[in-house]
């Protein structure tokens, strides 16, 4: 492997030194600029430490390297940097630079080599169950097994036929890095935003370590290939007040908002993220006030690596399971819609009840196994609320809205449930982004209405509470209920 690095290196070195050339002004010929190469830009090592090489080409000998930090020693042998590390035995993840710099002539090019360490002590967020998304809190390391799709349950698509095509575990082989996609408060401070993750998330053996900064938000973090492809990808939802459920229907209510930091009234912070119906990844709603600009898009990503696209985007014309998720799951930032033939979707381009009846969150009511599919976007130990929860469907309108009290805050009380607040945090149509933030509320569940290719989703608006049908490519908010 080192000699085909060698190789590619001599290449490339060559093709630099054939194009900076530079005229000797005091006719003497042309002078060589200098040129500059190394095998790798980053250099990841686990709580354990070791030894790391990397190659350096130069058309010039007169090359020298610096590093900051001490937790980290370098050596030159030749053409190589041989890089060591002792185990860490601190709470945080070790980082510094390693530049190499190439002179000649009295003109300079210089390569930063970013070198991480994982900390032996970071806290395992799968210690009691994998899931799509982990709550952390600010200024700590974590780690989580990025070897296993959401909660790992074998049985756990649906109809989809995902497991079957694409597997359950993630591909250790192919997986080469992890990747900050974005970050995010709920209003917009780009400051605050860029320091919800500190520095950068790290693969290294099965895990991705990464650290919170001083700010509360959301981020999602993704696990790469070498080429750049998306293999899974992790909601990471930093909160600092304790999450606490209470009861109604027998279920157990998470107290806010999937990604919300509080659940008080008229706080841009209680509103929580959106997700279209079925798929893991979450979308960021209006990030103005309740009483401003209700409906202004919210595009941060912080330091992130991603773009949001949110309106206008299709999904591939495909008409069989899996249907679109292996594209969702490579692009987690996209909203994908289309409206076919009375079909609101993300997932299938037809209307075809057996083809999108499908599960994609699991079974309202399952004895046998868990429930919670794993595509479900709530943390360890909840899911996604089927119908029921919420009362007796079969009720009238009338008998159900009597369950809610008046409107307020931009919001309503659940006064014959648990009595928690529910904002009116708006929701993502398909076709013109963020709609109706501070005027109604869009809560989605499991359960699909039979027979057809629409799923259940709670309503709530200031005249009228109910339990409607809506297609899967709205983007509405999610309250989680204990497994």
């Amino acid at each position: 492997m080192k000699k085909i690095i060698y190789s590619v290196l001599v290449l490339l070195l060559f093709a630099m030194t054939a194009c900076t050339e530079n005229k000797d002004i005091y006719g003497e010929g042309p002078v060589m600029a200098p040129a500059l190469s190394v095998s790798s830009v980053k250099v990841i090592f686990g709580p354990d430490g070791g030894r790391k090489e990397i190659i350096v080409l130069s058309n010039t000998e007169d090359w020298t390297y610096e590093t900051t930090g001490s937790w980290a020693t370098v050596t030159r042998e030749g053409d190589v940097l041989i890089i060591r590390a002792e185990a860490n035995a601190v709470s945080e993840i070790l980082t510094a630079t390693l530049t190499v710099v190439a002179q000649q002539e009295g003109n300079a090019v210089e390569e930063d080599i970013l070198l991480a360490q994982a900390p032996y002590n970071a806290q395992n967020l799968s210690a009691d169950g994998t899931a799509n998304c982990y709550i952390v809190s600010t200024g700590n390391t974590y780690r989580f097994d990025a070897t296993v799709k959401g909660n790992g349950n074998e049985s756990g698509d649906g109809t989809s036929g995902y497991i079957e095509t694409c597997g359950l575990q993630i591909d250790t082989l192919k997986a080469a890095y992890a990747d900050l996609l974005w970050e995010s408060t709920f209003e917009f401070n780009r400051s605050s935003c860029a320091n919800v993750i500190q520095d950068i998330p790290y693969y290294d053996n099965g895990n991705i370590y990464f650290s919170t900064g001083t700010y509360q938000g959301n981020a999602v973090i993704a696990l790469k290939d070498g080429a750049g492809n998306i293999l899974w990808s992790w909601h990471i939802w930093v909160c600092n007040e304790p999450i606490e459920a209470s009861a109604a229907n027998g279920y157990e209510f998470m107290d806010r908002n999937l990604g919300a930091l509080n659940n008080t009234p008229g706080d841009v912070n209680n509103r929580g993220l959106l997700y279209q119906w079925g798929r893991k990844d979450p979308f960021l709603p209006s990030g103005s006030s309740y009483a401003s600009k209700q409906n202004e898009a919210n595009r941060q990503v912080g330091d992130g690596s991603g773009k949001w696209i949110v309106e206008g985007q299709a999904p591939l014309p495909v008409s069989t399971a899996p249907g679109n998720i292996p594209h969702s799951i490579q692009h987690p930032m996209t909203f994908f819609g289309s409206y076919t033939s009375g079909v609101y979707s993300w997932y299938m381009a037809i209307k075809n009840s057996l083809a999108c009846n499908n599960d994609l969150w699991g079974k309202d009511e399952n004895a046998e196994g868990r429930r919670k599919s794993i595509f479900d976007p709530c943390p360890v130990g909840y899911r996604v609320p089927p119908a029921q929860a919420f009362g007796d469907l079969n009720q009238t309108e009338t008998e159900y809205a009597a369950n809610w009290g008046k409107a307020e805050s931009f919001g309503r009380y659940w006064t014959g449930g648990n009595g928690d607040f529910f904002p009116f945090s708006g929701m993502i149509f398909i076709f013109d982004g963020i709609n109706d933030t501070g005027t109604r509320a869009y809560y989605w569940t499991t359960t699909m209405v039979p027979d057809d290719v629409y799923s259940r989703n709670l309503y709530l608006a200031s005249g009228r509470a109910a339990i409607f049908r809506a297609g899967h490519a709205y983007g509405c908010n999610v309250r989680c209920v204990k497994e």
